[in-house]
C-alpha cells in the first residue's frame, strides 16, 4: 500500500513538473494522442494549411471549428477558409477545451503525421494556450494577414521558463528570426523545408565570418530543384535531406541560448505575406531534448 502511494506521488509530481510533450514524426503515437484528446474534449479549435483523413474523422464536426488555406477548402461546413488572399494561412495548431494546445511544424494531414519529418509540442500552460486562443480569435473575427492583431509577447511559464510567441506577417516576426541568428555566439543549427529568403542568407553568411561559430543547415532536397540560394553560402555546412518517401518539413533554429520553432519557412512569403507564428524557448533542458530527437530522426541521412 505504501509503495503504491509513493508511486502515485511520483507520477503526479512528474506530470506537474514536466507537463509538456514533444513529438517527432512520422509518429503513430502522435496520431493516437490527437485521437484521444479529441475524443475527450468538448471543444476543439484548429488551424492548418490543409487537413485530410484520418484527421477529418477524428475532429468531430459537432464540437470542432477550424480554418484552413482558402485554396484547399472542401465541403466541410465546420471548417472555414482563410481570408488572407495575399499569402497562405500557414499556422498549425489545435486547442483542446481551451485548456491545452498542440502546435508544430506540420499540418494535420496523413503526409505530415505519418510520412514527413515534423516536430510538435503539446502544452497545458494556460499562458501559452491563451496566446494561441488570441490568434484563433483573430481568424474567428475575420482578421487575417496584416489586418489581424499581431502577437509579440514574452512570458514566463512553469513548463519552459522564459518563452516568446510572435505572429506574422509582421516586421516583428522577421526581426525575431534576425535577432536569434545575429545573437548567436557558439553554434547555429537550422532545419528548414524551404530556404529562399536572401535577407536571411545574408545574415547567416555574415555570422559565418565571426570566429568560432559553427553553422549547420539541414534542408529538404526541394531546395536543389527550386531556388537554391543555399549553394551560394560560404563558411556554412549545408546538408540536403533526400528521401523520395518523405519531406524534411522542420522549421527550427537552435543555438546555444535556445530554440526557435514554428510554421515559418525561411522565405519571402513567410516574412511578408503568410499568417505564421514563432515559439521561442530559452531553456537548456528543452533545447537538449529537441536536439536529441532531431539528431535521432536525421541520423540515417
Amino acid at each position: 500500500m505504501r509503495r503504491k502511494i509513493i508511486l502515485n506521488i511520483i507520477i503526479i509530481f512528474s506530470s506537474m513538473t514536466f507537463p509538456y510533450k514533444i513529438f517527432i514524426t512520422p509518429s503513430q503515437e502522435l496520431f493516437y494522442f490527437i485521437k484521444e484528446k479529441s475524443f475527450l474534449s468538448e471543444n476543439i479549435k484548429f488551424v492548418s494549411l490543409s487537413i485530410s483523413q484520418p484527421f477529418i474523422d477524428i475532429l468531430d464536426s459537432r464540437k470542432t471549428e477550424g480554418f484552413i488555406e482558402n485554396d484547399l477548402k472542401g465541403n466541410l461546413n465546420y471548417i472555414l477558409p482563410d481570408r488572407n488572399y495575399e499569402g497562405y494561412l500557414h499556422e498549425k495548431f489545435i486547442i483542446f477545451n481551451n485548456k491545452s494546445v498542440l502546435f508544430g511544424t506540420g499540418n494535420f494531414t496523413s503526409g505530415s503525421i505519418f510520412e514527413d519529418i515534423n516536430l510538435f509540442i503539446y502544452s497545458e500552460d494556460i499562458k501559452i494556450v491563451n496566446l494561441f486562443l488570441k490568434e484563433f480569435k483573430n481568424f474567428a473575427s475575420g482578421k487575417f494577414g496584416k489586418k489581424k492583431e499581431i502577437i509579440n509577447e514574452e512570458i514566463f511559464t512553469k513548463e519552459f521558463g522564459k518563452i516568446k510567441i510572435v505572429t506574422g506577417p509582421s516586421e516583428n516576426i522577421y526581426n525575431t528570426v534576425k535577432d536569434f541568428i545575429t545573437n548567436t555566439n557558439e553554434f547555429l543549427n537550422i532545419y528548414t523545408f524551404s530556404f529562399t529568403d536572401s535577407r536571411i542568407a545574408y545574415l547567416i553568411e555574415k555570422l559565418s565570418t565571426r570566429k568560432n561559430i559553427k553553422i549547420k543547415i539541414y534542408a529538404d532536397d526541394w531546395n536543389l530543384e527550386n531556388i537554391n540560394i543555399l549553394r551560394y553560402l560560404k563558411g556554412v555546412e549545408v546538408k540536403f535531406i533526400k528521401d523520395n518517401k518523405k519531406n524534411m518539413h522542420l522549421k527550427i533554429l537552435i543555438n546555444e541560448k535556445g530554440v526557435l520553432i514554428g510554421s515559418y519557412n525561411l522565405t519571402y512569403r513567410a516574412r511578408e505575406k503568410n499568417d505564421e507564428y514563432l515559439f521561442i524557448v530559452f531553456n537548456n533542458k528543452f533545447k537538449e531534448e529537441i536536439l536529441e530527437k532531431i539528431e535521432k530522426s536525421l541520423q540515417k541521412y
